[in-house]
C-alpha cells in the first residue's frame, strides 16, 4: 500500500509539470486612450470674507476660483486663459453690443496660467503702471485627480471702467475662461454680470511748492502738478488752503480778496475758463471734466497758482498747505 501511494504522487507531479510547460505563451495588445475635452468649468469671485461678489471696486483684491474637470486627469490641462472685459449694450439709436476686443488697462485684461511650471503670463495693457492690475496663484489642485480648483488673488485695476451707464445703455464686466489640454480647447462664458464702482484718485507729482522770495505788495507764481486717475466720465478737481500760513512765531491770514495788513492771498487758475480764483479753507473747483469716450482714464494737470502778499508782514519763511481733492460727479 505504501509503494502505490508513492507511485501515484510521482506520476501526478510529472503530469502537472508537463502540462504547465506546454502552455506558456503571450500576445501583444494595444489600446488608444481617447483624449476627452475639459468639462464642468466654473468660476467664483469671492471677497475677503469668502462671500460671492458681483459689485466690484477698483484697487480691491478678490479671490478668483476656477474649477475644471478632465477625465484624462488634471495633468492633461495645458493652460487656462482668463479674459475679464467691459461690455456695453446701447439701445438708442440702434441696439448695439460693444466690447473692446483689444487688451486695454481700462476695458479688457487677460492672463494665462500654465500649470506645468506655475507660470502666469499677464496682459494688462499699456497703462498698468497707473492701473496696477495684478494676479497671483494662491492654491492649486492635486493633479493626480480629475477635478480640481485653482485659486488666484485678483486685484482690480484703478482705471477699470465704471458701469454707471449712460441714458439708453447698460454696461457690465464679464469673465471668459478658456481651458486647453493637449488636443482640445473649451471656452466657458461666465453667465454672471459684474458691476464696477466709481473710482477717482490723485498722484502728486510734486511734494512741495516753493514760491521763492516775494516782496510785500507783490506776487509769485508756481504750478501745482498732479495726475488724476479715474474710471468714470465726469469729475472735478478742487483746491483749498489753510486759513493762515505761519513761520512758527507769526501767522499771516489768508483772505479771499486783495490782501491788506498782515494778509496774503493764494489763487489758482480755473483750467476751464482761465479765471483766477481765491483759495480759502473751503474747497473750490479748479477743473471740471466730462468725456464719455475717454479710454485712457488718467490725466496730468498743471494748475497755475500764485501767492499775493499784503503789507506789514515780518520777514521769514512762512509755510502752509494746499489741499487737493478729486470728486466724482
Amino acid at each position: 500500500m505504501e509503494i502505490y501511494k508513492i507511485f501515484l504522487i510521482n506520476v501526478l507531479f510529472f503530469l502537472l509539470l508537463t502540462n504547465y510547460a506546454s502552455n506558456i505563451n503571450n500576445i501583444s495588445g494595444k489600446i488608444n486612450i481617447i483624449n476627452l475635452p475639459p468639462e464642468n468649468i466654473s468660476i467664483k469671485l469671492l471677497d475677503s470674507s469668502g462671500n460671492s461678489v458681483s459689485a466690484l471696486s477698483p484697487t480691491n483684491t478678490y479671490t478668483l476660483e476656477i474649477s475644471v474637470s478632465d477625465l484624462n486627469g488634471l495633468k492633461d490641462i495645458k493652460n487656462i486663459t482668463v479674459d475679464f472685459y467691459y461690455l456695453s449694450i446701447y439701445y438708442y439709436p440702434t441696439y448695439t453690443v460693444w466690447v473692446n476686443s483689444s487688451i486695454s488697462s481700462s476695458e479688457h485684461i487677460r492672463f494665462i496660467y500654465i500649470p506645468k511650471n506655475d507660470t502666469i503670463i499677464k496682459y494688462f495693457g499699456d497703462n498698468n503702471d497707473i492701473a496696477k492690475w495684478n494676479v497671483s496663484l494662491i492654491q492649486k489642485p492635486d493633479y493626480n485627480k480629475i477635478t480640481g480648483t485653482w485659486k488666484f488673488n485678483f486685484t482690480i485695476g484703478s482705471i477699470a471702467a465704471s458701469t454707471g451707464g449712460f441714458p439708453g445703455s447698460v454696461s457690465m464686466w464679464k469673465f471668459n475662461v478658456t481651458v486647453s489640454d493637449e488636443n482640445t480647447t473649451v471656452i466657458y462664458e461666465d453667465p454672471n454680470n459684474y458691476t464696477m464702482n466709481s473710482y477717482v484718485g490723485i498722484i502728486l507729482n510734486c511734494s512741495y511748492i516753493n514760491y521763492g522770495n516775494v516782496k510785500l505788495n507783490n506776487s509769485s507764481e508756481n504750478n501745482l502738478s498732479i495726475t488724476t486717475i479715474y474710471n468714470t466720465v465726469s469729475w472735478n478737481v478742487e483746491l483749498k488752503t489753510d486759513s493762515y500760513w505761519s513761520n512758527g512765531l507769526y501767522n499771516i491770514s489768508v483772505v479771499n480778496v486783495p490782501p491788506g495788513t498782515n494778509e496774503m492771498a493764494i489763487l489758482a487758475e480755473n483750467l476751464n475758463n482761465k479765471n483766477w480764483i481765491y483759495l480759502t479753507n473751503n474747497y473750490n473747483v479748479v477743473y471740471s471734466y466730462y468725456n464719455p469716450s475717454d479710454s485712457n482714464r488718467y490725466m496730468t494737470l498743471n494748475i497755475p497758482t500764485k501767492v499775493v502778499l499784503g503789507t506789514n508782514i515780518l520777514p521769514g519763511i512762512y509755510e502752509g498747505k494746499i489741499y487737493i481733492a478729486i470728486i466724482d460727479t
